[in-house]
C-alpha cells in the first residue's frame, strides 16, 4: 500500500495563497518520510485570521522561496501518485488554483478524501474534523502546521484502512463508499462520497441554484442538507441559496436521503425538554441507527464557504445567552453566568489570563457594540511612551497562550476559534487606544 497525504496551509481566504505545504509518504502500511516547506505567497498578503490559526506572519516566510520555486522538489511527492487529503477539495483547490497562478501544468495524480472515508469508518464520531479523530484515535499532533497535519492524517487513513479490510487504493470506492478523484492536464474529477446523489429538494420554495457557482469541491455538492433552528448569520432562505448555488439540494425535512443536518439557535418554548429540535431527534436517532447523517453547527457550516462574518456574529454563534448554547455543550463545566460548557471550550483561561476571566465572562451575555466597548474599557491604560501593540503586557500573554493553546493536543477548533477573536479584539481595542494618544 502506497500513497501520500498532502496538506496545504493559506495565508488569506485565496486558495492561491499557500504559505506552507507539508506532505507524508507512506509505503507499505508505515510512514516513511514527512516533508514540508514554508512559501512566500504572491502577493504577500496575511490575514490574522489565517495566522492565529496556523501561526505562520509575514516574517516566517518574507525570505523563504515562492511555490513555483519549490515545485520541482515537491513534484516528485505529487506526480503519478495515490494522494490523501483530510478535506481534500480545499487541499486540491489550493494546488490546482496555485499551479494555475504560476502557469504551472497539471501534474497526473489520483486522490482521495480522508474527510469524507472517516464518516464510513467511524459513524458513530460527533465530528469529522481532523482534531477530533485524531484524538479519539490516540493520534497526537501540532494542528493546523502542513507537516504534523498531512502525518496524522497518514496516520488516521491507516487506521482507517486497517479497520476497513483495506489492502490496496482501488478497494477504498467499494469498502469505504468514497469516490477516488483524478487530476491531469485538462482533467478534473473530484472526490466525493459514493453515497451522495443528486435528488430533488423537497423545499417548498423550489429553490433552484445559480449553475455559474456550482462547487464540485464543496462537501455539500451532490448532497441533501436540511436547516433547523435560527440561524445567527444569514437566513434560513440564504443559506439553502448558498447550498443550491454550489450544486446541493435543500430539503425541508430529515429523510433517509439527508446528508447534513444543520441546526442554529432553537425556540425553547418549540422543542423538548432536551433542548432538540424534531429534527435534530430524528437525525440522531438516525445516526444511532448506523445512517450516515452528519449534524453540523452553523459555525462549522460556514467553514465550507467563503463568508466575511462580524465579531457580533461569530459571538453569536460560540457564546450566546445560556438557554441558546447548543446542546452538545451543555454537560461539562460551569461558567460565571450559569452556562455549561465541554471543558474544551472552557470560558475560563490559566492564571496568566485572570485578570480577563470577567471579560470572557461578559461574552455570553452582551453581544455586538457593547461587547466591542466593553473591550476597550477592559483593556489596560496603555502609557504615552507605548509606540506598539507588542508592548502591551496582556496582548502579549494573551498571544503567548494562544500560542501554547494551539499546539496542545487537547485544544479544540472552539477553544481555538474563541481565544482567536478575543486576541484580535484585544488588539483592535490597543490599536484605538494608540491613535487616540497618536492624535493627542
Amino acid at each position: 500500500m502506497k500513497f501520500v497525504t498532502i496538506d496545504f496551509e493559506t495565508a488569506n481566504r485565496n486558495r492561491n495563497s499557500p504559505c506552507e505545504v507539508g506532505v507524508t509518504v507512506v509505503e507499505d502500511g508505515s510512514v516513511i518520510e514527512t516533508r514540508s516547506w514554508l512559501l512566500k505567497p504572491r502577493p504577500l498578503v496575511f490575514d490574522r485570521f489565517n495566522t492565529r490559526i496556523h501561526g505562520i506572519t509575514h516574517s516566517m516566510v518574507v525570505n523563504e522561496p515562492e511555490f513555483n520555486e519549490i515545485w520541482p522538489s515537491l513534484l516528485p511527492y505529487v506526480e503519478g501518485r495515490f494522494l490523501i487529503a483530510h478535506n481534500a477539495g480545499f487541499d486540491m483547490s489550493v494546488l490546482r488554483s496555485t499551479l494555475d497562478h504560476y502557469s504551472i501544468p497539471h501534474p497526473r495524480l489520483q486522490y482521495t478524501c480522508s474527510y469524507l472515508f472517516s464518516k464510513r469508518a467511524w459513524p458513530e464520531s460527533p465530528s469529522f474534523g481532523l482534531h477530533a479523530l485524531c484524538a479519539a484515535q490516540g493520534i497526537s499532533f501540532e494542528h493546523h502546521r502542513a507537516a504534523s497535519d498531512s502525518r496524522a492524517a497518514a496516520m488516521l487513513s491507516l487506521k482507517a484502512f486497517e479497520l476497513s479490510g483495506i489492502t490496496e487504493m482501488i478497494d477504498i470506492p467499494r469498502l469505504l463508499n468514497t469516490g477516488i478523484g483524478e487530476l491531469g492536464p485538462g482533467i478534473y474529477q473530484p472526490s466525493r462520497s459514493n453515497r451522495i446523489r443528486h435528488y430533488e429538494s423537497t423545499d417548498a420554495r423550489a429553490i433552484t441554484g445559480d449553475p455559474t457557482k456550482q462547487d464540485p469541491e464543496n462537501i455539500f455538492y451532490g448532497a441533501t442538507v436540511v436547516f433547523t433552528g435560527t440561524l445567527s448569520s444569514m437566513t434560513r432562505g440564504e443559506a439553502q441559496q448558498m447550498v443550491a448555488d454550489i450544486g446541493g439540494n435543500v430539503a425541508n425535512s430529515v429523510t433517509k436521503q439527508t446528508d447534513y443536518l444543520v441546526f442554529g439557535h432553537q425556540d425553547l418554548k418549540l422543542v423538548g425538554e432536551d433542548g432538540l429540535s424534531g429534527k435534530q431527534e430524528k437525525a440522531m436517532k438516525m445516526k444511532a441507527g448506523g445512517h450516515s447523517i452528519e449534524l453540523m453547527t452553523e459555525t462549522d457550516f460556514l467553514r465550507h464557504f467563503e463568508v466575511e462574518i462580524s465579531l457580533a456574529v461569530k459571538m453569536t454563534l460560540r457564546y450566546s445567552l445560556p438557554q441558546n448554547i447548543p446542546a452538545r455543550y451543555k454537560n461539562g463545566s460551569t461558567t460565571g453566568t450559569g452556562a455549561k460548557v465541554q471543558d474544551g471550550v472552557e470560558l475560563r483561561f490559566n492564571e496568566e489570563v485572570k485578570a480577563w476571566d470577567e471579560t470572557i465572562q461578559v461574552m455570553t451575555a452582551q453581544l455586538g457594540q457593547e461587547l466591542s466597548l466593553r473591550y476597550l474599557s477592559c483593556v489596560p491604560e496603555v502609557q504615552s511612551d507605548c509606540r506598539s501593540v507588542a508592548h502591551c503586557e496582556d496582548f502579549r500573554t494573551m498571544n503567548k497562550y494562544l500560542e501554547q493553546r494551539r499546539d496542545h493536543e487537547n485544544c479544540g477548533d472552539d477553544e481555538l476559534g474563541l481565544l482567536t477573536i478575543v486576541l484580535t479584539e484585544m488588539q483592535r481595542a490597543i490599536e484605538a487606544k494608540l491613535l487616540v494618544l497618536g492624535s493627542a
